[in-house]
C-alpha cells in the first residue's frame, strides 16, 4: 500500500516559536491600545460639540427669555401708569377758576 499519497509534504515548515507568540501577543495590545485611544479621542470631540452646542442654546434661550422679560415689565410699566394717571384724574379733579 502507498502512504506516500496521504503524507502532507511542505518545502518550508511553519512553526511558531515563542519569540513569535510572544511579538504577535505585543502587536495586538498594541493595536488595541491604539485603538481605544482613538475612539476615547473620537468620543471626546464628539462629546465636546454637543456641549458647545448646548452651551450655545442656553445662551440663546436666556438672551430671548431676558428680552420677553424686559420686553413685559415695560408693557406692565406702561400699563400701571395710564391707571395711575387715570386714578388720579378721577379722584382730583382739576381745580377750574371760575
Amino acid at each position: 500500500m502507498d502512504t506516500t499519497a496521504n503524507k502532507i509534504t511542505s518545502s518550508s515548515p511553519s512553526r511558531i516559536t515563542p519569540t513569535g507568540v510572544a511579538q504577535l501577543a505585543i502587536e495586538v495590545v498594541e493595536r488595541t491600545q491604539s485603538t481605544a485611544l482613538g475612539l476615547v479621542q473620537d468620543v471626546r470631540g464628539e462629546l465636546r460639540t454637543v456641549a458647545d452646542s448646548a452651551f450655545d442654546t442656553a445662551e440663546k434661550a436666556l438672551t430671548s427669555i431676558v428680552r420677553v422679560a424686559r420686553k413685559l415689565t415695560h408693557r406692565f410699566d406702561d400699563a400701571l401708569a395710564d391707571t395711575l394717571s387715570s386714578a388720579e384724574r378721577m379722584v382730583a379733579p382739576p381745580i377750574t377758576k371760575n
